[in-house]
């Protein structure tokens, strides 16, 4: 039988995956956590692109059907001659690709101002993708049961297939020194997904190393607007695309692009969306939702929630820095066994 401790950290909050096909790219996008979890507090930080490349192409594959006569010498400089002019026709029509997609790049902004929702939705199917996995820097500041909870940086790995979430608390720790998250993997007997945990406490943690605890149980809940379940770039797309839709359907929704703005010194375009929240949050999540879009990856690298339209009440911030994308990381890098958790 597995003891039950409080978890607040355990439950972490949504902001969501660029997923690229293993071995074709790994970027950095690096920043400093954000000091007090405001827009002017990320917006302040200063981090800078290390990397962003991908493999030189080479698929080029020749002519279909070519036929060389080993017998005659003339043939093999007819053959070159084909496949010289095989290969500069293909450099043409690789530039002119490339061409495209920096005019796709330029009007990025363009989109986003005549339909954000789309915008959003091209963003996500992008993010599906191009992303595997990635690390990062996690900072989240949240109001919970009408108190405002002190901010908390993480240090986190993700992996989309299977849904992984490991996590490890390096500011505020509280009772959660660590977590870790598989979907379906720890399962208990009334079908409640559960994640390990190493208590955020030394004196506990030399009685008890690592506890299974429900990710949705009232503790986690009490603790945070957010469970482990719904973090990372995939899920922010799907909440606030889920939402968008249901209260468009009403007729209740205000989205719009509303000009640039800056995470951890890195470009964002920003989103404004406005919903009838009433405190319910079965209904609607918030009233007023900043969404940052990082101009460069496409991924919502920043979100800051309101309970009131004139944004002076948070109810949440979190803001994603350190991005490294597609590490490569693997299942067996989430084995609590295997990475000495």
């Amino acid at each position: 039988m597995h003891r039950a401790i409080p978890l607040a950290s355990l439950c972490l909050a949504v902001v969501s995956s660029m997923q690229c096909q293993p071995g074709s790219r790994t970027s950095t996008m690096s920043g400093a956590p954000v000091g007090d979890g405001s827009e002017q507090s990320a917006a302040a930080q200063t981090p800078e692109l290390i990397a962003m490349a991908a493999p030189a192409s080479s698929d080029f594959e020749g002519p279909s059907g070519l036929e060389v006569d080993s017998s005659n010498p003339g043939n093999h400089d007819d053959a070159h001659a084909v496949l010289v002019s095989s290969e500069r026709r293909l450099s043409v029509e690789r530039s002119q690709v490339n061409a495209r997609d920096a005019i796709a790049e330029d009007q990025h902004e363009a989109f986003i101002r005549r339909d954000p929702l789309g915008f959003l939705k091209f963003s996500w199917d992008k993010c599906n993708k191009e992303i595997t996995d990635y690390r990062c820097t996690f900072t989240k500041l949240e109001r919970v049961k009408g108190e405002l909870r002190p901010e908390q940086i993480t240090d986190v790995r993700f992996l989309r297939e299977p849904f992984s979430v490991d996590m490890t608390f390096t500011k505020n720790v509280a009772e959660c020194k660590r977590a870790l998250y598989v979907v379906d993997k720890w399962v208990d007997d009334e079908g409640n997904q559960q994640a390990w945990a190493k208590p955020g406490g030394a004196i506990v943690r030399l009685l008890i190393s690592k506890i299974l605890q429900p990710i949705h149980g009232s503790r986690a809940q009490n603790a945070s607007r957010r469970t482990i379940d719904q973090f990372g770039f995939g899920k922010t797309f799907e909440l606030f695309i889920y939402y968008s839709e249901k209260a468009k359907a009403n007729g209740e929704l205000t989205l719009r692009y509303v000009g640039h703005g800056e995470i951890g010194g890195r470009p964002t375009y920003k989103i404004e969306r406005i919903l009838p929240y009433d405190g319910d949050e079965a209904n609607y999540p918030d009233n007023l939702l900043i969404l940052h879009m990082d101009q460069e990856t496409l991924l919502p690298v920043g979100c800051f929630a309101y309970s009131d339209e004139a944004g002076k009440e948070l109810l949440g911030s979190y803001i994603y820095t350190d991005v490294v994308l597609n590490p490569g990381y693997e299942p067996k890098d989430f084995d609590p066994d295997l990475i000495n958790f």
